[in-house]
């Protein structure tokens, strides 16, 4: 199953293009002309005068660019805790459960798949 997993990971990093950077930020010309000043023109970026960029690369900068805004610096963080507190429950629960309550092993797992299914899903809707 992890196999099947790490290839379809695989497949999105080799078959997905990265949209380009700065394509909604519209901020920087609604408030020059809401200040009646204009803007000074875009340069276009020229993709011979830059080397192509690695996966690495892409990371890098993409991690660059969630810590540079605060919003998304702070997300980034409140969605890491949000993680670690879920791993936690996920692996330290049970064993607290079947620890104390051995006898009811069947019982714990099926209630405790369904409390997985139904929170999970609308944690992440």
């Amino acid at each position: 199953m992890g196999g099947l997993g790490v290839a379809i990971g695989l497949l999105g990093v080799f078959l997905m293009k990265e949209p380009e950077r700065g394509r909604f930020d519209r901020y920087e010309e609604d408030l020059a002309r809401a200040e009646g000043r204009e803007l000074p023109p875009k340069k276009e970026e020229d993709d011979e005068d830059e080397p192509k960029k690695n996966i690495a690369q892409n990371f890098m900068q993409s991690l660059t660019d969630c810590i540079k805004n605060p919003v998304t610096r702070w997300c980034t963080v409140a969605t890491m805790f949000r993680f670690v507190a879920m791993f936690a429950c996920d692996y330290y629960v049970p064993a607290f459960f079947l620890g104390q309550y051995p006898k009811y092993r069947a019982q714990f797992s099926l209630l405790y798949a369904a409390m997985c299914a139904v929170c999970g899903l609308s944690s992440s809707i």
